[in-house]
């Protein structure tokens, strides 16, 4: 973790990662709630990081790095958005106005679910289930890099598995898309074996 709050791939010197920041958080509050002793200082610089992102109205300057820099800001700001709204710290008024001007830049669906969730977890309900039916629609381009770690395969595993974590309808009609997308598949990345992790165990538990 930088002394920022937002967290680098290697160690606090190195660059911040605003996507796998969300994702460190979300990982951390999972595991609090799972019975781990996880610093309380470490969530509350993380979240405060997290904060800035979602409240911050330009892009941060590693988005240049991506070819489609509008998506990876609404990717790492719609997942800091539904962190955040976990923990029920997520400001409405930022909420919705990234989904109000942003929508349209997203790529994939995932963020739209992201921002759908922490949308309807802080009160709009009607913005965010709109969201939810929009991000439904979107089909990522696997030959895209959208510098957010992500795949269509990833993507379709994580909104399975919040979505149906959350008990909002949908899922059902991706994991027969999940099943198509695994059976062309021979090599699987961290974040697709770590994502196919998550919806294993959720759906096995319902």
């Amino acid at each position: 973790q930088r002394s920022n709050g937002g967290f680098g791939l290697w160690d606090s010197d190195s660059d911040e990662e605003h996507w796998l920041t969300a994702y460190v958080s979300d990982f951390l509050l999972d595991a609090q709630q799972q019975g781990f002793n996880v610093p309380e200082q470490l969530l509350t610089t993380a979240f405060k990081r997290l904060l800035y992102y979602v409240n911050y109205e330009g892009q941060m300057y590693s988005e240049s790095y991506s070819p489609f820099p509008k998506h990876s800001n609404f990717a790492y700001k719609a997942y800091a958005a539904y962190v955040l709204a976990r923990v029920n710290r997520a400001p409405l008024g930022s909420l919705r106005t990234l989904y109000d001007h942003h929508k349209k830049d997203t790529q994939s669906g995932l963020p739209l679910v992201h921002l759908g969730l922490a949308l309807i977890k802080q009160g709009d309900t009607k913005r965010g289930k709109l969201a939810i039916e929009q991000a439904l629609k979107v089909k990522r381009n696997a030959r895209l890099y959208l510098a957010d770690y992500g795949s269509p395969l990833r993507d379709f595993s994580l909104m399975t598995y919040l979505l149906n974590k959350n008990n909002h309808g949908g899922a059902e009609q991706l994991i027969f898309q999940l099943a198509d997308l695994m059976s062309n598949r021979q090599y699987l990345s961290t974040q697709e074996r770590n994502a196919l992790f998550l919806v294993a165990v959720e759906l096995a538990a319902d």
